[in-house]
């Protein structure tokens, strides 16, 4: 089980890692806005989505805790949000179809199909009309 989560850890650091931009296809970007009150709730639960797992993991560093929830909206229609919400915000944004993933220092946001077996997992797993799956991570550093 605990190298499965690792191997699950991992790909949450992938899908939110900073891709080459060889493709054309690749957008990675960073904003340089500082308003809080517009960026405060990216990292939140989504609007509407059912919560499916909410974990606590050691990693090398510190303590990964993870959330994961479903959602009936589409992926793509999921990431457009995310992608508007966090126009103005000082994360660092990475979009190639279909990887999405927003990131900001410790904590990371990526989205799936909830029909793919890429995401992390618990005993808790997506309805039949779920589409899209979020995951939102927190890494907390050792001292």
């Amino acid at each position: 089980m605990r190298a499965r989560v690792v191997v699950v850890i991992a790909l949450l650091s992938a899908a939110c890692s900073k891709p080459p931009a060889a493709d054309g296809k690749t957008s990675t970007s960073t904003s340089t806005s500082t308003s809080g009150d517009e960026c405060a709730g990216i990292f939140e639960a989504p609007a509407g989505a059912i919560p499916l797992c909410d974990e606590h993991v050691v990693a090398n560093t510190g303590e990964i805790h993870w959330r994961s929830y479903a959602t009936a909206e589409a992926r793509s229609a999921v990431n457009a949000r995310y992608r508007v919400a966090s126009a103005n915000c000082p994360y660092e944004l990475t979009f190639k179809p279909p990887a999405f993933g927003i990131a900001s220092g410790g904590r990371r946001l990526a989205t799936y199909e909830a029909s793919e077996p890429e995401y992390p997992k618990c005993a808790k797993t997506p309805g039949v009309s779920h589409k899209t799956v979020i995951v939102v991570s927190d890494l907390h550093e050792r001292d």
